[in-house]
């Protein structure tokens, strides 16, 4: 069974390649202490329409790294506001603001 053909009157929604999954849009978030005493970290997560995409990772201009298939990045960022910034490998980008608040002990 194949799909029936595109109805021309039909209008497709422009769809975005990359989604960001967390952090969410303007979220403050605290990055926790751990059981053992050393600092937490949190993990970005990002969606891709493509398997073959390559995803880039940069938090305020500053290289994280890069994902393929499975687009999850662990980082610990300082406490403030930050850009987060995710780029697939045909160009197409999306940028997330969060805040990182400090914990109060």
């Amino acid at each position: 069974m194949t799909l029936p053909d595109f109805v021309p009157w039909h209008k497709n929604p422009q769809q975005e390649d990359i989604d960001i999954v967390f952090p969410e849009e303007d979220a403050y978030l605290i990055i926790p202490i751990e059981i053992d005493g050393t600092e937490g970290a949190m993990v970005m997560q990002a969606t891709t329409r493509s398997n073959e995409n390559v995803l880039y990772w940069d938090i305020d201009g500053n290289f994280l790294g890069t994902t393929e298939r499975i687009h999850e990045m662990v980082v610990n960022p300082k406490a403030g506001e930050h850009i987060l910034t995710v780029t697939d490998s045909k160009g197409s980008s999306k940028k997330r603001k969060f805040i990182i608040v400090e914990s109060a002990d």
